[in-house]
């Protein structure tokens, strides 16, 4: 009964095997794509990945000791998967980057900034709910520069 089932098992596992490079294509693609949305940010990167970004970005500071920057993590994440390319994402750790942390006055996480055009342009301190997440991606990626006159 054994080899039976063994010999029932085989072609499942040569189309798996048939099956597995197109399989991890797609994970990869779906990894590089993602690590072009989100991405780590450090005083070393800021300008270039921030400041220098033509696509509109947030900045998270955050700590991995912190829950309420965990469970915004994946509101941030998603907000930025449903804008599809309109906004990026980057985070900054308060521990690691100090300065950059001070720059920006963030005395507690989590902050998010929203940059556009190389400025900050809102701003947001604590946990936020879904509807007030998606208002602020909008208001960050449909800003328009003040002009004075």
């Amino acid at each position: 009964m054994l080899r039976r089932l063994a010999s029932t098992l085989q072609p499942t596992r040569l189309a798996m095997a048939r099956a597995t490079p197109s399989v991890w294509s797609k994970v990869q693609f779906m990894s590089t794509e993602a690590a072009e949305r989100e991405f780590d940010v450090t005083k070393d990167n800021f300008e270039e990945k921030v400041v220098n970004s033509e696509t509109p970005v947030l900045l998270q500071f955050t700590a991995s000791w912190c829950g309420p920057c965990r469970m915004l993590k994946p509101l941030l994440t998603e907000q930025v998967e449903k804008q599809n390319g309109k906004i990026v994402l980057g985070r900054v750790d308060i521990d690691a980057e100090q300065d950059l942390a001070g720059g920006f006055q963030v005395s507690a996480v989590p902050t998010v900034f929203g940059f556009k055009g190389g400025k900050a342009v809102l701003y947001f301190q604590g946990l936020v709910n879904e509807e007030q997440l998606e208002d602020f991606v909008t208001k960050v990626i449909d800003h328009t520069p003040e002009t004075s006159e």
